[in-house]
């Protein structure tokens, strides 16, 4: 299906404008009378970008602002219009309702770059939180919603989105990029450490073969592009979702990795996580019947086996050298370690199971 893409939201030109409390007012429907912010975080985790507390008569609210000029994550995957704006500003996350929220009330862009504001969904945070099989259940429901939403839907190349491609998509974190973002000495220190530590870890043929596809990604990026294409979020796991334990409502949020790719690119990110370990195959299967409830003779079965075993691969090539950061660094407690071990120790058979595809 193909939708003529139309700017849904406007952006405002400010903070100060979006935050007034008139312009609150008419956003949240209730009458708004003070607004205060301050940042709550230095940082959001390792991007550029920073977290802010919004208070309006005692209602919490949430401001992120980014500047895609010195983000390095979002200079690595092209972001140069912002993504996560863009979507929502063109209707797409709207058409996600009912089955995902992406809690955005507001969004602006001034000369420091761009804010989204949001609902806070504290109360939903899976931090700390035993995730049960029906809570699971959920979220790889609305994961088969979104993606047989805009199963196939070109009109989603439309550069006004500016969504990763394939390629971006697979080499955010390669150290190709780190010269372009020099200025963030510590992102560089991280992505070549990774790297190195990841090669370290993995058995020797694979070492071998996942240097070969960075030397030489093209049967990679040929074989996926085979597959029909739709939006995914791209970095849908529990730390950018959220259960609201009152309506059973999924929610995601921070989109910088929207991307127009392969389904399975977006599933793997997911059913890969330490939390999920021992289950993955259990939960790449129940999406399947997911996406194939929803999209019936639209979904060729004969091409799944192929799609997932490149989406995992694609898995290593992505989250790969950061498991290896993170296992290496002292801090790291050692159960920690343990379970990104296991998953590391598992990417030897992903990476060979996904070349046979190519």
């Amino acid at each position: 299906m193909n939708n003529q893409l139309t700017a849904q939201h406007i952006l405002f030109g400010s903070v100060e404008a979006m935050l007034a409390p008139e312009t609150l007012s008419d956003i949240l429907k209730r009458r708004v009378s003070q607004v205060s912010y301050e940042p709550f975080s230095s940082s959001d985790s390792f991007s550029g970008s920073l977290l802010y507390n919004v208070t309006t008569d005692g209602e919490r609210l949430v401001l992120k602002r980014s500047n895609p000029a010195e983000d390095w994550i979002s200079i690595a995957s092209g972001d140069h219009l912002c993504r996560s704006v863009r979507i929502w500003q063109y209707g797409l996350l709207d058409r996600l309702q009912p089955h995902i929220d992406h809690v955005t009330l507001a969004a602006c862009h001034d000369g420091a770059g761009y804010a989204i504001l949001m609902r806070d969904i504290s109360d939903g945070l899976f931090y700390g939180k035993a995730v049960t099989l029906p809570m699971m259940h959920s979220l790889l429901d609305a994961l088969a919603a979104m993606h047989s939403q805009f199963w196939g839907d070109d009109s989603l190349k439309d550069p006004e989105l500016g969504l990763c491609t394939i390629e971006q998509t697979v080499k955010v974190l390669w150290t190709e990029h780190c010269e372009r973002y020099r200025h963030d000495a510590r992102a560089v220190d991280y992505v070549t450490k990774g790297w190195a530590a990841l090669f370290d870890l993995v058995q020797p043929d694979v070492r071998d073969a996942l240097q070969a596809l960075v030397a030489n990604p093209q049967p990679l990026f040929q074989a996926l592009a085979q597959f029909p294409a739709t939006l995914t979020h791209s970095d849908y796991r529990l730390g950018n979702l959220a259960l609201m334990s009152a309506t059973n409502q999924v929610v995601a949020f921070d989109w910088q990795h929207a991307g127009y790719v392969p389904a399975t690119i977006c599933l793997s990110w997911f059913i890969m996580e330490s939390s999920f370990f021992e289950i993955r195959e259990a939960i790449a299967e129940y999406y399947r019947q997911q996406l194939l409830a929803r999209l019936g003779q639209r979904f060729d079965q004969a091409i799944w086996q192929s799609m997932l075993a490149l989406g995992c691969l694609v898995e290593v090539l992505r989250k790969g050298c950061w498991l290896a950061l993170f296992y290496v660094m002292p801090e790291t407690e050692a159960a920690e370690r343990e379970e990104i071990k296991q998953v590391i120790d598992s990417y030897n058979d992903v990476v060979r199971a996904g070349l046979r595809w190519l």
